[in-house]
């Protein structure tokens, strides 16, 4: 009895020490279990993080108006445009060049077709004008309304700047601005710039023109077949007005008909403005530093392929006894001069 109440009690101690081990070993597989449910179960969530950026409005950091042979001009010289070239009686191009910015973008100003707007007009002082509201078309003497297929935008630079450059063809007849009835009416450039969302800024740069009195007359003046003490027929002439404003103008000639054998006075050629005038009523072609003044108050142009010619007669009477022969010539010297309102 003793022997096996002592078996039973040892088989009991080791039963016990198994229970423990047991116990430990499940709770050590229910924590490894739980964390393996928890990390299981553990998801991610977004947050959508949202704001709005406002628009800054664009800026014109410079402007500047200038010609094809000049960068900036102040004063629109239309006898010199820059390296020897004149306007007289043609076309020249503008060029106004600017710097542009958007903070929020190149994209919000990157249109030439909707988002730019150039304006060259003269301001005359009246409600409205100072502006250019009233120019809306050219019309080549106080307005001319850019084309914005001749706007080069350039490359965008530092993502939010272009250097624009914009030519306008512009003629010689452009109104003058610094005497007379224009005095003190100075020309602008006015660019305007609109970005995406209907934000406008505008700038103005200012600049004169000066007047141009200027013609051209045709080249030659044929007298044709005389003998001694003949009269011509009436000679024709055109005289063109290739100035910005109404002119006279004063005609001379410089020095005697050399013939091929002797020479003769060039007061023998008489002028007059209408064929109807007899060459007794004729007025003598004044030598030079002398010369005689027409009064013929020719208008500028209004339109290229109208420029206002103003038509002027000439006779030539050959002396009886002037000891000439063979062919003759001398030069005749026309200037155009302000509108004096006198003269023949």
């Amino acid at each position: 009895m003793d022997f096996l109440s002592k078996k039973v009690k040892n088989t009991a101690s080791v039963s016990g020490e198994s229970s423990i081990v047991y116990a430990v070993l499940f709770t050590f597989i229910s924590i490894v279990s739980l964390v393996g449910i928890i990390l299981t179960n553990t998801e991610a969530d977004n947050s959508q993080q949202i704001l709005a950026i406002s628009y800054s409005p664009p800026q014109i950091m410079t402007l500047i108006y200038g010609v094809s042979a000049a960068s900036d001009v102040q004063t629109l010289n239309l006898a010199n445009l820059g390296n020897g070239t004149s306007a007289e009686g043609d076309r020249f191009t503008s060029v106004v060049t600017a710097m542009v910015n958007d903070e929020n973008g190149c994209d919000v100003i990157n249109d030439p077709f909707n988002d730019y707007e150039l304006k060259l007009f003269r301001q005359t002082g009246d409600v409205g004008e100072s502006d250019g509201a009233a120019c809306n078309f050219t019309n080549g003497t106080s307005c001319y309304y850019a084309d914005t297929a001749l706007l080069d935008l350039g490359s965008c630079q530092s993502t939010t700047t272009y250097n624009l450059t914009w030519r306008i063809p512009t003629f010689y007849y452009i109104d003058p601005t610094d005497t007379g009835e224009f005095s003190h009416q100075d020309w602008g450039a006015r660019l305007q710039v609109t970005d995406d969302v209907a934000q406008t800024v505008t700038a103005t740069d200012v600049f004169e023109v000066n007047t141009l009195l200027a013609l051209d007359v045709t080249s030659t003046t044929d007298f044709g077949i005389l003998s001694l003490g003949d009269d011509s027929a009436s000679v024709g002439l055109s005289i063109k007005n290739t100035g910005n404003t109404i002119e006279d103008y004063t005609v001379g000639y410089n020095q005697p008909f050399q013939c091929t054998s002797g020479f003769f006075s060039g007061n023998n050629v008489k002028i007059t403005q209408g064929p109807e005038d007899p060459i007794g009523g004729a007025a003598v072609m004044g030598a030079f530093g002398a010369e005689t003044i027409v009064n013929a108050s020719i208008a500028k142009a209004t339109e290229m392929a109208t420029s206002t010619t103003d038509p002027l007669y000439a006779y030539l009477s050959i002396p009886v006894n002037a000891g000439v022969g063979g062919s003759c010539s001398n030069t005749a010297t026309y200037t155009a001069i302000n509108d004096a309102g006198a003269g023949i």
